[in-house]
């Protein structure tokens, strides 16, 4: 059991679960490794790297696991598990990915290589950023690339040779899906609350 955990409510079961993911330093923050960088969660900080690597947890035996989680932040995957446990009567059939503030193609190709049919579950926040994340992230897993750029209010996406563009409000994974016909099977699961998964864990300690 973490202090810093328990302060905000994670239970112990799910601290035992993310327990081999992560150490903690001589100050007491908590690390989560991503093999060429670090993720540092402090009780006044939290600081989450852009990475080549990831950071991992969940069962080692990955014929047993059915759901991928792909979240920005070893945090978000702790905050999200916390507050849908009771959606996930078998914990050991998950698998939790970070990526960092930049996913990248190795990333998403070490997901394929491993998890190759599972189903996969995408933890980005609710900011503009995040949405084209959702994209990028579902695309690449599929080995399928596009382009993103902004002009204004207007989000305007390249894939296979066509130009979609959507409204900054309207723009989301499923949009883009229903308007090109593109079916990538990843499931986004958004925080109602807040901008992250961290966030909305954050919020519930101010709360009490």
């Amino acid at each position: 059991m973490h202090p810093f955990l328990t302060r905000l409510g994670v239970s112990a079961e799910i601290q035992a679960f993310f327990q081999e993911s992560c150490m903690v330093d001589v100050k007491g923050n908590l690390l989560f490794s991503y093999g060429d960088s670090t993720e540092t969660y402090g009780l006044a900080f939290h600081r989450v790297p852009a990475s080549g690597g990831i950071w991992l947890a969940g069962n080692s035996d990955y014929n047993l696991i059915r759901q991928v989680f792909v979240c920005r932040s070893a945090m978000d995957a702790i905050a999200f598990l916390s507050l849908n446990y009771k959606a996930f009567p078998d914990f050991d059939q998950l698998f939790f990915v970070a990526t960092g503030l930049r996913p990248c193609r190795a990333q998403l190709d070490w997901i394929v290589a491993n998890f190759p049919h599972r189903k996969i579950g995408l933890l980005f926040g609710n900011d503009l950023l995040d949405k084209i994340t959702d994209l990028k992230v579902a695309a690449g897993l599929h080995s399928l690339f596009l382009s993103v750029t902004l002009s204004g209010d207007t989000v305007n996406v390249r894939f296979l040779y066509r130009d979609y563009r959507f409204t900054t409000d309207r723009f989301s994974l499923n949009q883009f899906e229903k308007q090109s016909g593109q079916r990538f099977r990843c499931r986004t699961v958004k925080p109602r609350r807040a901008v992250s998964w961290a966030n909305q864990l954050f919020q519930k300690l101010a709360k009490k």
